[in-house]
């Protein structure tokens, strides 16, 4: 996984921008998680607050869901 921070901020963005938000596929979950949150930190940008991030148990996936998302 990149050690850059920045390489992960268009992830973000497009959660904001998507309908829903956004899901990754990833072999490590787990540390694609700790490198988004360290991103959103160094980013220092609020908006970035409306967004949560989950992984759905036994999934190789990490979603990006914006917090203002109601579903039916």
């Amino acid at each position: 996984m990149p050690r850059n921070p920045n390489v992960y901020i268009p992830l973000w963005e497009r959660a904001l921008e998507a309908e829903i938000g956004i899901a990754i596929r990833t072999n490590q979950p787990q540390l694609l998680r700790q490198e988004l949150y360290r991103a959103r930190e160094a980013a220092g940008r609020p908006e970035f607050a409306g967004v949560i991030m989950f992984l759905p148990k036994d999934k190789d996936e990490v979603f990006l869901c914006r917090k203002s998302v109601e579903i039916d």
